[in-house]
């Protein structure tokens, strides 16, 4: 019914084999999607061990968000252990999988476009430091907090002083950053 709450869900896909693996050896990434909060766990494998540690990575890097219904393609990695392996690791008996075959538009979307950011945030990160191509897991979580800082998740999380904090110290492979709300038309307007 209409006064039910909605169920906390998050979307979850892979992306791999990358190449070169990072720097800790990882080839393949776990890509997270909740309302809009994209983070990106690499992995070193699809092995459905991982993805207990990769659903807890995700949850604790959301600061402390409590999924009850996991969404995911139809993919070999997320039948067997998967959603066993999440629910053993979170310690949530209720957590539910649903997967989604190849043609539903609208899931497959919406977890093609995280991951599609991702990968683009990822990539231009490490373009931005000047960063090795092994650097990607490191580019990919300093690109995963700005994307959080952008859009006001850690002030939502957290608290404005924490975000606050955050924006003074985050610096991507030592460079500083200064987040802006404005379009970047309006600014190339603003400083002619």
């Amino acid at each position: 019914t209409a006064s039910e709450e909605k169920p906390n869900t998050c979307g979850v896909d892979a992306k791999g084999i990358i190449s070169p693996a990072s720097f800790n050896g990882d080839r393949y990434v776990h890509v997270w999607n909740h309302d809009g909060l994209i983070i990106g766990v690499p992995v070193r494998s699809l092995h459905s061990k991982l993805s207990g540690k990769s659903f807890e990575t995700f949850c604790t890097r959301a600061g402390g968000l409590c999924i009850e219904v996991i969404n995911a393609g139809g993919d070999k990695w997320y039948m067997g252990d998967f959603l066993p392996e999440c629910k053993r690791i979170s310690g949530r008996d209720d957590l539910v999988l649903n997967t989604h075959g190849p043609y539903d538009p609208e899931a497959n979307g919406r977890q093609e476009r995280a991951v599609m950011t991702w990968t683009q945030d990822c990539v231009a990160a490490m373009h931005l430091g000047g960063a090795p191509p092994g650097a990607w897991s490191q580019a990919a979580e300093w690109a995963d907090d700005c994307r959080m800082l952008m859009y006001g998740w850690v002030e939502s999380r957290l608290g404005a002083e924490v975000a606050a904090r955050w924006r003074k110290m985050w610096r991507p492979f030592g460079w500083k950053l200064n987040f802006v709300k404005d379009a970047p038309i309006k600014l190339a307007q603003k400083y002619r």
